[in-house]
């Protein structure tokens, strides 16, 4: 099964994204910047332009499985004014999470496929299944 996780910062209490009635994420910046910052914790990322029809533009990256280096499946969507409001990663090591997380000063995960917020620092990358946090919505 395929979990995105989104990273981002919002306020305290309002649930997972696929919940939300309006958008609560802060934006990060326009993306050169979160794709700068990403690229600097993560050297082997390679990044990509796509753009829908509806004229969405999104940018993805893949790390180049380097020893050293994580597995990273990134996708940032350009919101207005360029700017990204979610780091979304695929399949991504509670680790990988955490470091982002810091880097970027966010404090939320949510998992949409699984209706539910997720806490990094309560499993490891060894860990088969990703930890819930307690939800208050």
């Amino acid at each position: 099964m395929s979990f995105h996780f989104y990273v981002y910062r919002a306020a305290e209490g309002l649930g997972p994204i696929n919940r939300w009635d309006r958008m609560h994420a802060e934006s990060l910046g326009n993306v050169e910047d979160v794709m700068a910052t990403l690229s600097t914790l993560f050297p082997s990322l390679r990044w990509k332009r796509s753009e829908l029809e509806n004229g969405a533009v999104f940018w993805s990256a893949l790390s180049a499985n380097l020893p050293d280096e994580p597995y990273l499946d990134v996708n940032l969507q350009v919101l207005e004014g360029r700017h990204v409001h979610f780091v979304v990663l695929n399949k991504a090591a509670p680790s990988v999470m955490r470091t982002i997380m810091v880097a970027m000063k966010l404090n939320h995960v949510s998992a949409p496929e699984a209706d539910a917020l997720v806490d990094p620092y309560a499993y490891s990358d060894d860990d088969r299944y990703f930890a819930r946090k307690s939800q208050q919505a």
